[in-house]
């Protein structure tokens, strides 16, 4: 039942979306069209809830909830963060893409890839059911695409002119700036997670 609802409503957003255009335009003063308003809208919603759905697969593994992944894709997430930070701090000349994010360097990103293997081969004490291959790719997949999501995230952020993208944790870029890797690991992972099963 519940399925069915997602699905209807999923089938019938677009057609909602157009229609609160239909009947809201033209504005005052509008910047965009209806129609690329209305692509703006689905585009948000599938850049942030499509990805962040295959979390439960990663979550749930073969078989049940094990809260033990979740916490080892954190530590991973975090650990590229802080290595990449840490490195592009000290060693950082080279950078990566001064256009969408002057800050971050060629360096930055290789020590944030170190530290993520580093981590990966670590996580044999949480997860020791895990090869050291497997937790190696899993660490490779979050050291290469995390720092992409991060780049996209700002790469966004700067095409609508904005420097945060949200208010809701001041100093921190946005609540969206903290999941923002998110968005580009997990549905790697999940396709990985399906093909070495």
């Amino acid at each position: 039942m519940a399925g069915s609802i997602l699905v209807g409503i999923i089938i019938l957003l677009p057609v909602l979306l157009i229609a609160r255009e239909m009947y809201a335009w033209p504005r005052i003063n509008q910047q965009i069209n209806p129609f690329a308003n209305v692509g703006i809208n689905l585009l948000g919603l599938l850049y942030v809830s499509l990805p962040m759905s295959f979390l439960s697969l990663i979550a749930y593994g073969p078989t049940s909830y094990d809260y033990r992944r979740v916490l080892a894709l954190l530590l991973l997430v975090w650990s590229s963060d802080i290595g990449a930070y840490a490195a592009g701090k000290s060693f950082g000349k080279h950078k990566l893409a001064p256009k969408i994010s002057p800050g971050k360097t060629w360096e930055g990103a290789l020590g944030g890839f170190l530290l993520t293997l580093a981590m990966g081969w670590a996580m044999g004490y949480l997860l020791p059911e895990l090869s050291i291959t497997y937790r190696l790719v899993v660490a490779s997949v979050v050291a290469v695409f995390g720092p992409l999501g991060d780049l996209a995230e700002s790469m966004l952020k700067r095409s609508v002119g904005v420097k945060d993208s949200g208010r809701i944790m001041p100093g921190h870029g946005g609540l969206l700036d903290r999941f923002d890797a998110f968005l580009f690991i997990l549905p790697v992972l999940a396709l990985l997670q399906l093909v070495m099963r």
